[in-house]
């Protein structure tokens, strides 16, 4: 059986994505910045999961320029994946 993907929405930024992506995707790069050995999270801010979790949000929201493409998946449903920044086109 071959994936079948439906691309429902193309070129979205951040704030466009739905709810549920926007929270999973800060929620996995805080998780990120907390999963670094402990000589690496010495150099940086992020000691607790609240620190980590706002700087992730500052990351999608504030600074990053990257867009996204919404579709479907008939193996994993709906999905979204990061394009690349706005100028890459």
């Amino acid at each position: 059986m071959k994936e079948k993907i439906k691309i429902i929405k193309d070129n979205l930024n951040f704030s466009e994505l739905p709810i549920k992506f926007q929270s999973n995707l800060i929620n996995s790069l805080a998780k990120d910045l907390l999963s670094r050995n402990d000589s690496e999270r010495d150099k940086t801010l992020h000691h607790d999961e609240d620190s980590a979790r706002e700087m992730a949000r500052l990351h999608y929201v504030e600074w990053s320029d990257y867009k996204y493409v919404l579709y479907h998946s008939s193996w994993y449903g709906e999905q979204v994946e990061e394009q690349g920044k706005e100028s890459w086109k």
